[in-house]
């Protein structure tokens, strides 16, 4: 669309009030749409968007004024012009860039906003907020008003944000014939930055208010190792890096080595330089656990400043410093993050303004939020960050990552949100490409569109806006989506114990047989609600994904339970059907879903007999967990296996070591215990051994590891945990078949093969 040019008599825009403004009628627009001289990329994107969007309300065709065409009649003026600024005076100067006005005056609708993208906002609050219409989900699905008579009020009001930059971590989550799609649904809901998350040009969206510098191997988090590669400079120089307990360790970096200051300045100089000298350029911890330095000077200030993070807070002061003096437009950014790293703040330590804290609570207890008592510690550091930064942005995440079952983590989400205003936060970035976001799993694009809602106010009414989205999404069978929602709110708050980041199913403590029947039956009214609309009735199975997904991986709770009514074989096709279904609606139309609950297909009604010695003890003392909820990392697999207890086993390639090595983890005390299979008991091939890992207190978050990897791990255990016998002792074992030349099996391969982890309740 060509561009256009406003031309209009000051006089007339100064007539009397006319409210009602009629902009269509029976079809027909009655507005033109202005702009202003030579419009600005993201005014031309407003006036595009409007004239498509009232077309769809409407019915009727809407037209930009000609350059220098004489207007008469209502008109829709968009951006800073000289009419607006007659209007509007020294108001407009003072907009922020993503602030707008919406005002009716005489025969003129204005919108207008700040630069860059206030007037684009502008337009997309006027079509949302005031008649009505709503972009709902990533892949365009629109909720659109019918209006032939479109009529506008006496409208005058200001809005800004509440958190200046807002954005969403969509990175690995969209697949790229979907990327434009999502970028101009993150920009309908006013999403701004940092760089679009890299999805495209933004400029015709105003752009964003940081972007991020890209050297080679650096981009917006963990960056230490991109600035000061190991490869480059350990070997020379390792005091440039971490010294764990009297070993220099390429784990983090030794912040108060002189030289290591200078180079990585040096670098990090270079690097905006060649880059970008308006960019961001993060300096943050390396994703790996563990104390950044345990060097006399490190630990020194440790002790000072109060925060395992002191070496390098006390760097971003010089850092800061530096960069500002040669780029004064720069700015750096890092994470606090891990409560054993960098998210306690420093006691006297401020940074300079050119330096961004992003607060990352990875260690919280995700069942809760951040004002609950178990996240005590997360409320006292970010409420204590903004005295040592001038800029605290949050790096947020709304969901755990691993299974995708059923949390109520809305009414958490917005209570967080509050409190980030409350606490000062400037910036809102959600990590939000888990597992089933971008397949609409579950509640996800209900979760979505929340998002957008509060960071832009986190004030608003949490149940209108459900009730909002709800009524639009699923039809006839809201009332029954609330319902499920409300139920699953309560009951995850209900659940004591913490989940983490992370979290394995077995952390889905909420998700009892109780929960799952009841849900089930919700979901059968709900989708016979709507059979008649196969478009919400595929939506209302998208909801129930996770709940078949529970009551699979608790199908032995599940089929005691009077009068269930399930199979598993029923829900496993259903599961698989939706699935699929969903995959190749919102992101390949070839998607066959080969592996979609494959594993579970082989799975046995019963379990094989106990091997001895285990089959004298009391079957009410005696607990199993299978692979089914088993985690498995990097070349963990499952595999079919009729000599398998349950049918199925956790299989992984391995180097074949003698004795191999298997154990149990505490993660909350850190503690473990290892077995040795070849010294402490007999390694045999090819066949199912139970081996003895020991006696032992569980605790919430706890498993059994297998290998020198760890990458089997069997957190089902942690389920047996009781809060009110913390001291209760188990004896643990496991069942695991070894095979390959290094084991002294036939099998061309080194694998192992884990069928099930036992425990039994000590006697005494």
């Amino acid at each position: 669309m060509q561009r256009h040019i406003l031309s209009v008599a000051f006089g007339l825009l100064l007539a009397s009030a006319a409210f009602p403004l009629t902009l269509a009628d029976n079809g027909r627009a009655l507005a033109t749409i202005c702009l202003p001289d030579n419009p600005a990329p993201a005014e031309q994107t407003a006036a595009d968007e409007l004239c498509a969007h009232l077309e769809k309300i409407t019915g009727a065709p809407f037209k930009l004024a000609e350059p220098g065409q004489p207007v008469t009649g209502p008109r829709i003026i968009l951006g800073n012009s000289k009419v607006t600024q007659s209007v509007l005076g020294k108001q407009l100067e003072s907009l922020a860039p993503d602030a707008f006005i919406v005002r009716v005056s005489g025969q003129n609708l204005l919108l207008v906003g700040g630069t860059p993208r206030g007037t684009l906002y502008a337009v997309y609050s006027f079509l949302e907020d005031d008649l009505g219409y709503r972009w709902l989900t990533w892949f365009g699905t629109d909720s659109i008003p019918q209006q032939k008579r479109l009529v506008v009020g006496n409208l005058s009001r200001v809005e800004k944000p509440a958190f200046a930059v807002r954005d969403m971590c969509v990175q690995g989550g969209v697949p790229g014939a979907r990327r434009p799609d999502v970028a101009r649904f993150l920009a309908r809901n006013r999403d701004q930055g940092p760089d679009f998350n890299f999805l495209g040009d933004a400029a015709p969206y105003g752009g964003t208010s940081h972007r991020y510098g890209r050297p080679p191997g650096i981009w917006m988090v963990h960056t230490f190792f991109g600035w000061m590669p190991p490869d480059k400079y350990f070997a020379e120089h390792p005091e440039y890096y971490s010294l764990i307990r009297g070993e220099r360790r390429k784990s983090q970096l030794c912040f108060t080595n002189p030289g290591l200051r200078r180079e990585m300045t040096a670098n990090i100089l270079k690097g905006i330089g060649e880059t970008d000298p308006e960019a961001n350029y993060a300096v943050s911890a390396q994703d790996d656990v563990g104390k950044l330095c345990e060097c006399p000077d490190c630990e020194a200030l440790v002790k000072r400043e109060g925060t395992p993070g002191a070496p390098l807070f006390d760097y971003l002061v010089e850092l800061g410093n530096a960069v500002k003096a040669r780029y004064p437009k720069a700015f750096i950014t890092t994470l606090a993050y891990r409560k054993e790293q960098t998210e306690p703040p420093p006691q006297t330590l401020k940074l300079p303004d050119n330096v961004v804290i992003i607060f990352a609570p990875i260690d919280d207890n995700f069942a809760q939020p951040i004002e609950d008592e178990s996240n005590a510690a997360t409320l006292r550091n970010i409420s204590e960050w903004p005295k040592h930064t001038s800029h605290l942005w949050v790096w947020y995440y709304p969901n755990t990552y691993g299974d995708t079952l059923p949390l109520g983590n809305l009414d958490k989400l917005a209570a967080d949100f509050r409190l980030f205003k409350k606490v000062g936060v400037g910036g809102l970035f959600p990590e939000h490409d888990t597992a089933g976001v971008y397949r609409s799993l579950g509640l996800a694009d209900l979760q979505n569109w929340l998002l957008f809602k509060l960071m832009w106010n986190p004030d608003q009414d949490l149940q209108k806006l459900i009730t909002d989205f709800t009524d639009r999404y699923y039809g006839p069978a809201a009332p029954l989506i609330r319902e499920y929602s409300a139920r699953l709110e309560a009951d995850t708050r209900k659940m004591p114990e913490r989940m983490s980041w992370n979290a394995p199913a077995a952390q889905f403590r909420h998700l009892t047989p109780e929960l799952i029947l009841w849900s089930e039956r919700l979901f059968d009214r709900a989708e016979a609600t709507v059979a008649s609309d196969p478009v919400i009735l595929m939506r209302v199975k998208q909801a129930r994904l996770g709940m078949d997904l529970a009551a699979l991986l608790n199908w032995d709770a599940v089929r005691q339970q009077p009068d269930h009514g399930l199979t598993r074989d029923g829900l496993i096709k259903r599961y698989r059907d939706t699935y699929i279904a969903t995959v190749r609606a919102n992101i390949d139309p070839k998607y066959v879903g080969n592996e979609v609950l494959q594993w579970h297909m082989a799975v046995k009604d019963e379990l094989s007999p106990l091997p001895a010695p285990l089959d004298q003890i009391p079957a009410a003392r005696v607990h199993q967990f299978t692979p089914q909820g088993a985690r498995l990392h990097g070349r963990g697999r499952l595999v079919a296996d009729p000599d398998a207890a349950a049918g199925i086993a956790a299989e992984l390639d391995t180097d074949g070591k003698v004795p191999a090595n298997l154990g149990f983890y505490d993660v909350t005390k850190k503690r473990q215990q290892h077995a040795w299979v070849g010294k402490d008991a007999p390694l045999v091939t090819g066949k199912y051994q139970l081996i003895p890992i020991g006696r032992t207190a569980l605790n919430e978050q706890c498993y059994v590891w297998f290998d020198w990897t760890w990458l089997i791990q069997f957190e089902a255990i942690a389920q047996l945990y009781d809060r009110a016998h913390p001291d209760k002792q188990w004896e643990v074992y496991a069942s695991v078949k070894y095979d390959g030349p290094g084991y002294g099996g036939t099998a061309p391969k080194n694998t192992i093969r884990v069928d099930r982890v036992i425990a039994v309740e000590s006697a005494d």
